[in-house]
């Protein structure tokens, strides 16, 4: 028999179990006792008690005392299990940890009672926040003990003698400051709009005042160390009322949104601010990426793009020609176009607009062409091997070719906003001619080989790997169509890895109605999935430069209204299986047809250089049946003025390292130490290569170099040291610091940087002797 002592009333008594519960009890249990004493059966398995004072008066018989306690039962379910330090059995039974489905780590319950992860090592402005917001989110919690303890301990172990100023932000918020955390929340969550910034700065500099916090440290770090990750409701309302109030009082700039804020495009949609195309364009590039169909389809309607008519430029050279024609469909004639494409029935003057202009384009691109592709002062699709090859001239630099084919020009402000999201945000724009015609068949090894159709055997036509070969000779390269395959192939780390993706052109070819959401808004998935890819490849590489070079064999474009279809039977029929391209090969009996000169262009190969001549539709003329989707093959701007971008991560001044020392306490003076242990961890956003690794106290202290070391990993490093004696009279308290050089390579550009890491060493017994 046991006498189960239950203080939290954990075990499940049985039939056979006699349970102390008042004084009448008590004394029959002792009587039952000694039954049980004397002759070793008193008619009971055990006795269980769980009510007080009862629970104390079985200390006599020690022999016969089973407790049962939340820390038994927590050791019993989870056996070699590594359990929380400082956990009280009241601390078990009040946080129900015997209920929960996890092992009682500090960890396990930091993340299920807080909602975050437990921050370690060193703390950054990612984690401040977050600690921030946790404590205004948990404000319940701090009563229980053990939590408040975890948190105060947590957040205690963060602070880092390298980084006072982050301290001094994280100290009120280790004593439960409520008002603090409220004032940093909004700070670092609200600072992408440098106007709401601003007002915060001036709102709050008293109190960052009597504080001792620096307000230019602040802002300096608030406009460059932080990213918003998750929305933030409560402080989305903040940047709401503020734009709202801003745009009321003032007169409406785009410096008022930061592009970051979804609830920036609330406030304009709310208050019907009239967009220019350009501050349209702008908005939609700072925004890539964040709005939903509903906010993007708000901001369309406030915008009403004007018609800018053709120029007129007989007298200029072709050079000078095509840059006119380039800025005229650029900055108005696509962007009022795909406008209209958006808007069911325009007017007819809509209509005849784009038409005439569109016409007047083409007829000019027609009768110059040939002018334009020979000429080395205008950028063609031709060119873009010769801008790899010039970025490949560097051996330390790799370049990424993504080709997202069909791909128009209006989606460019949308691409530019997703690559500065992404990190890309070193980024070169040029507007490049497409080769004709503007079909996938022909524009992709053209612009591949950067050569005419005629310099390419039959062969080599059908094979963009072997093109990829021959134009790149002495360079590793590898081209890839395949979408699976983009992952693998980015990682063989070749010289030059061209992705080929036709996302982007079979979404347009689609009719409107299988849209429940906007086309732009598919697109930015589309671009958002393939950038991140990318980029994340980009980040991760730490010896080598990379490159991005985007490119596109040609645009796209919706054709006007039903009626404008071309009707020749023989055509049609050639044609039915491509009704997507507005353009026909004239190959056997079609060499002899005869066409109508209002219908269509007749491209000589004399001029293009490809094998056969081309006849290619007029205007928005169309094969086959009228549809929403978009086609190519044309002669128009959108179809055959696209962009080239070059882009890369702007390379930073010195890596953004956090040392810490875990190895063995105590370290001796004038001893080798072997466990010599330290944690180096990258706070920054792209990979470091450690090479070199040197503590300048003991130069002998070798570590195995080189270390990669990813965005916002650590990696361990372990080595022998010995402290040399002289240095104990600079140990204070235990503690002692070191300097460091370390050389790393970050995005293929070598820094040097010293570093100091604390480690802690024997006290010596009379360094506190003359203190007084």
């Amino acid at each position: 028999m046991k006498v189960i002592i239950d203080r939290h009333h954990l075990y499940k008594t049985t039939r056979t179990d006699f349970v102390v519960a008042d004084q009448q009890t008590y004394q029959k249990a002792r009587g039952l006792l000694l039954e049980f004493l004397l002759s070793g059966n008193a008619g009971y398995d055990d006795i269980h008690v769980f009510k007080e004072p009862f629970v104390d008066w079985f200390d006599d018989i020690p022999e016969l005392v089973a407790p049962v306690t939340p820390s038994s039962l927590i050791t019993t379910k989870y056996p070699g299990q590594s359990i929380a330090n400082r956990l009280s059995d009241n601390d078990i039974y009040s946080l129900g940890l015997l209920e929960l489905p996890f092992v009682p780590t500090e960890k396990n319950i930091f993340r299920h009672f807080l909602g975050i992860e437990l921050p370690q090592d060193n703390i950054t402005f990612h984690q401040i926040y977050a600690l921030s917001q946790c404590m205004l989110s948990n404000k319940e919690l701090w009563d229980q003990n053990y939590l408040k303890t975890l948190w105060q301990f947590t957040l205690t172990s963060l602070f880092n003698p390298e980084t006072p100023f982050l301290n001094e932000l994280l100290a009120p918020l280790v004593n439960f400051n409520t008002e603090h955390a409220e004032i940093l929340s909004e700070g670092i969550y609200c600072s992408k709009n440098s106007l709401y910034l601003e007002r915060w700065l001036h709102e709050h500099n008293r109190y960052f005042h009597d504080l001792g916090i620096s307000l230019t440290t602040l802002e300096q770090n608030l406009k460059t160390n932080y990213s918003i990750e998750q929305p933030n409701t409560r402080l989305e309302k903040n940047i709401y009322r503020f734009v709202v109030q801003e745009a009321t009082d003032h007169d409406f700039n785009t410096v008022l949104t930061s592009g970051y804020y979804s609830a920036e495009a609330d406030a304009l949609i709310f208050l019907k601010q009239p967009l220019l195309l350009e501050d349209y364009q702008l908005l939609i590039e700072k925004f890539a990426g964040r709005l939903t169909y509903a906010q993007q389809q708000g901001l369309f309607q406030l915008c009403r793009p004007f018609y800018v008519a053709p120029p007129v430029n007989d007298t200029q050279n072709v050079r000078e020609q095509t840059e006119a024609w380039q800025k005229w469909a650029i900055e108005s004639f696509i962007p009022y176009k795909f406008y209209y494409d958006e808007i069911n029935d325009p007017a007819d003057n809509i209509l005849e607009n784009i038409q005439r202009g569109s016409l007047a384009y083409s007829d000019w691109l027609f009768t110059n062409y040939r002018s334009v592709i020979t000429n080395n002062q205008i950028l063609t699709n031709f060119d873009v091997p010769t801008m790899i090859r010039a970025q490949l001239e560097d051996a330390n630099t790799r370049v990424v070719w993504l080709i997202l084919d069909g791909f128009p020009a209006y989606y460019t402000p949308a691409l530019r906003g997703i690559l500065q999201k992404t990190g890309l945000n070193k980024i070169d724009l040029e507007w490049s001619m497409a080769t004709l015609p503007t079909v996938t068949s022909l524009g992709i090894p053209l612009m591949l080989s950067g050569g005419y159709e005629t310099g390419l055997s039959a062969e080599l036509l059908q094979n963009r790997q072997a093109i990829l070969q021959n134009i790149f000779s002495g360079k590793t390269s590898s081209y890839t169509s395949k979408l699976s395959d983009f992952k693998r192939v980015l990682s063989l780390e070749n010289d030059l890895c061209c992705l080929h993706t036709h996302e982007v052109d079979d979404l347009l070819h689609q009719h409107d109605s299988m849209f429940d959401i906007s086309r732009a808004a598919k697109v930015e998935e589309i671009l958002e999935r393939r950038i991140s890819m990318i980029s994340d490849m980009i980040k991760e590489t730490a010896d080598k430069k990379v490159k991005l070079i985007i490119s596109t064999d040609h645009g796209a474009t919706k054709c006007l209204k039903k009626g404008q279809n071309i009707i020749n039977k023989r055509l049609e029929d050639v044609m039915k299986d491509t009704l997507r391209e507005r353009c026909v090969p004239l190959t056997g009996s079609l060499k002899t047809e005869q066409f109508d000169a209002e219908d269509m262009y007749l491209l000589k190969k004399e001029v293009s250089q490809n094998r056969e001549d081309w006849a290619i539709a007029k205007g928005y003329k169309y094969f086959g049946r009228y549809d929403s989707g978009y086609r190519h093959g044309g002669l128009s701007p959108e179809e055959t003025i696209v962009p080239i971008l070059c882009c890369e991560i702007q390379p930073v001044a010195q890596a953004q390292l956090q040392i810490r020392y875990t190895g063995i306490r105590d370290l001796k003076f004038g001893k080798t130490e072997r466990e010599f242990k330290l944690k180096v961890r990258n706070v920054g956003t792209t990979a470091v290569e450690l090479q070199e690794f040197t503590i300048l106290e003991d130069k002998n202290c070798i570590f195995t170099m080189p270390v990669t070391i990813g965005p916002g990993a650590d990696k361990p490093l372990h080595s022998a040291i010995k402290l040399p004696q002289k240095l104990q009279s600079n140990a204070k308290g235990g503690k002692l610091d070191l300097n460091l050089e370390v050389t790393c390579l970050i995005l293929g550009v070598r820094v040097v940087q010293s570093l100091k890491c604390t480690v802690t060493t024997e006290k010596d017994d009379f360094e506190d002797d003359f203190d007084f």
